[in-house]
């Protein structure tokens, strides 16, 4: 149970970190600015830090599958629709989205941690948790910019939201 939030915690810490490998990709599809592409980046945390509250209490009132697994879907959702995008309004809403869905996986994987586990195994297992993601942030950088190479930032980000959907 435990693995579920933390492999959607490896892609939420590789979104973080996406806009640096596509940032020429993205001003030349949407003849943006830096000032863009700066927006793109601050809305993942927008939304990150404005549902981190929500997010517990979500996770504290429905439980973790359902919270995790809405929060998996919208951040799958939110990629999908940054890899469609048509327009900047979209592109940005995708990101939102990824990091509303994004807000869920830490701390469902700590709910996890400290309800299937003895609690002498909670700061391995939240060592272990953050470590997945430090290894997603890793993977949003070279891996993801030869994935970016073979199939495009739209084929990357449809790729990473059907991973993330399953």
């Amino acid at each position: 149970m435990w693995g579920i939030p933390a492999f959607l915690f490896f892609f939420a810490f590789l979104h973080r970190v996406a806009p640096g490998v596509i940032v020429k990709d993205i001003m030349q599809a949407f003849s943006a600015s830096g000032e863009l592409i700066g927006l793109l980046s601050a809305m993942y945390f927008y939304a990150y830090a404005g549902f981190m509250i929500p997010a517990g209490l979500l996770i504290d009132g429905f439980g973790v599958r359902r919270v995790v697994a809405a929060g998996g879907a919208v951040m799958g959702l939110g990629s999908l629709a940054m890899g469609l995008a048509a327009s900047e309004p979209v592109l940005m809403a995708g990101r939102f989205f990824i990091g509303m869905g994004a807000t869920v996986t830490f701390i469902g994987a700590l709910k996890v941690a400290a309800n299937w586990f003895p609690p002498s195994h909670f700061g391995t297992l939240s060592a272990v948790t953050a470590t997945v993601g430090v290894v997603g942030a890793l993977g949003g950088t070279a891996p993801l910019a030869a994935l970016v190479a073979l199939t495009g930032w739209r084929g990357a980000f449809t790729t990473i939201a059907v991973l993330t959907l399953l």
